[in-house]
C-alpha cells in the first residue's frame, strides 16, 4: 500500500468514527430532553420510570371543618387556640311561622353577602304553632335539623333557641325543655358548631333571677349528660335585661356557658348600656343573642345613633351579637322586604335595617354595590 493510500484509509476511518460519535451524542441529548431533571424528580416524587397515575380518594372537606370548639373564659368567648372570638350573625323569625327562610341558599347569602358567622334558630314554645302548645313537634324538630345542617354546611355556628315569650316563666314548660334538650344534645353531641340557648327572654313580675336559675339548673344537666363541652346560653329576667342580677348570683357547675342580653336600640339606651358595662365589670360572660335598632316591639323608627353606640360598646368588650330577624314580615325589624324569595335572596331585597346591618357587619355600602351590579 502506498503512503498516499494509507493516508486516505486513515482519513476515512476517522470520518467514520466522528459520524458514530455524533450519532451517539444526538441520542444522548434527546434522552436528556425527554427525561425529568433530578430537581423535578425530587419535587414531583416520581422516579425515571413511568409510575401509574395516583388518584386522590379523599372526600372534599366541607366548610364546617373550619368551625372551632368555643368556650367561655372569664368575660370572653375563645376558640380552641384560646384566641378571642366575637361572633356576628342573624336570628330567624320564629321558624314556626316562617319555615321557608330556613334553607341553605338563605344562610349562604347571609354568610357571603351579609357577614354572618352564626345563625340562630328561634323556635317558639308557645304562641302560634308553638312546640309546647299546638305545634307539630316532629315537624319542628325536622326543621331544627334542617337549619343545623344548613348553617354548619355553610361554615357557620348555629344556636338552637328555646324561644319562650308569651309563656314568660320558663318553668311552665320545664319538663318539655328537659326532654327537648336531652334529645337534641344527644343528636349533635360533639358537634362544635351547635350552641344551645335554653330560655329566650324570661319575663313577668314573678319571674326573678332565682326562678330562671332554678330552671337552668334543671335543664343544663340534660345537655351535659350528652355533651360536656357544648356552649350553653342562659337568658336573664325582664326580657334578657337583668344581667346584673345574674352577675350577683352565678350558676355553679354549669360548665361552658354564657348569659344572654337583648336590646332594641330605639327603646333601650343609656341605662341598659350602663347595665351591660356593670355586668361586664362583674366578670359576667355575656352573649347578645338578639338585638335590633327599632323599638322593643320590633316596629317603629330605626335609631341608628343608639344602635351604633351599642355596637361600639359590644366591640369594646368583645361581645358577640345576633340580629333580629331573617324575615320578610312587614315590620321594621325584618331584614328583607315583603315578597322576598327565601330560596334566592339578593341585595335588592334588603330593607333599610338589612342595609344598616350589612354596613356594620361588612363595611360595605349596599346602595353602591347594587348600582355596580
Amino acid at each position: 500500500m502506498t503512503t498516499a493510500a494509507a493516508r486516505r484509509l486513515r482519513k476515512d476511518h476517522m470520518n467514520h468514527l466522528r459520524l458514530i460519535a455524533s450519532f451517539l451524542l444526538a441520542l444522548a441529548l434527546c434522552a436528556c430532553a425527554s427525561s425529568p431533571s433530578a430537581s423535578q424528580k425530587a419535587d414531583d416524587g416520581h422516579t425515571a420510570q413511568s409510575d401509574p397515575e395516583e388518584t386522590d380518594t379523599r372526600k372534599p372537606e366541607t366548610e364546617s371543618a373550619s368551625l372551632s370548639p368555643l368556650h367561655a373564659d372569664g368575660t370572653q368567648l375563645l376558640d380552641d387556640r384560646n384566641d378571642p372570638v366575637v361572633l356576628q350573625g342573624y336570628s330567624t323569625f320564629g321558624i314556626n311561622c316562617k319555615p321557608e327562610f330556613v334553607n341553605e341558599a338563605m344562610f349562604r347569602f347571609l354568610k357571603d353577602e351579609m357577614g354572618s358567622q352564626v345563625i340562630r334558630l328561634a323556635m317558639y314554645t308557645a304562641d302560634s304553632n308553638g312546640y309546647c302548645t299546638d305545634g307539630d313537634q316532629k315537624e319542628l324538630e325536622g326543621l331544627i335539623d334542617k337549619g343545623v345542617q344548613a348553617a354548619v354546611s355553610t361554615g357557620q355556628y348555629v344556636i338552637i333557641d328555646w324561644h319562650i315569650l308569651s309563656d314568660g316563666n320558663p318553668a311552665q314548660y320545664q319538663d318539655q325543655a328537659k326532654d327537648f334538650f336531652g334529645k337534641v344534645s344527644k343528636k349533635y353531641a360533639g358537634n362544635p358548631g351547635v350552641i344551645y340557648e335554653i330560655c329566650n327572654e324570661p319575663n313577668g313580675s314573678d319571674v326573678t333571677w332565682p326562678v330562671v336559675k332554678s330552671y337552668a339548673e334543671a335543664v343544663i344537666p340534660e345537655i351535659r349528660a350528652n355533651d360536656k363541652n357544648a356552649l350553653i346560653l342562659v337568658g336573664t329576667p325582664q326580657w334578657d335585661q337583668a344581667e346584673t342580677e345574674a352577675g350577683k348570683d352565678l350558676l355553679e357547675d354549669a360548665g361552658n356557658m354564657m348569659y344572654t342580653v337583648h336590646f332594641y336600640a330605639a327603646t333601650h339606651k343609656d341605662q341598659q348600656r350602663q347595665d351591660l358595662s356593670t355586668a361586664y365589670d362583674q366578670k359576667l360572660p355575656m352573649f347578645v343573642s338578639e338585638f335590633g335598632i327599632t323599638e322593643a316591639s320590633g316596629n317603629g323608627t330605626l335609631d341608628e345613633q343608639s344602635g351604633q353606640a351599642w355596637i361600639d360598646l359590644l366591640d369594646q368588650d368583645r361581645i358577640s351579637r345576633v340580629a333580629w330577624a331573617i324575615s320578610d314580615k312587614e315590620e321594621a325589624s325584618s331584614i328583607f322586604k315583603p315578597g322576598t324569595d327565601p330560596d334566592s335572596p339578593s341585595l335588592s331585597d334588603l330593607t333599610e335595617w338589612g342595609q344598616w346591618l350589612r354596613q356594620v357587619y361588612t363595611g360595605k355600602d349596599t346602595v353602591d354595590d347594587k348600582n355596580s351590579q
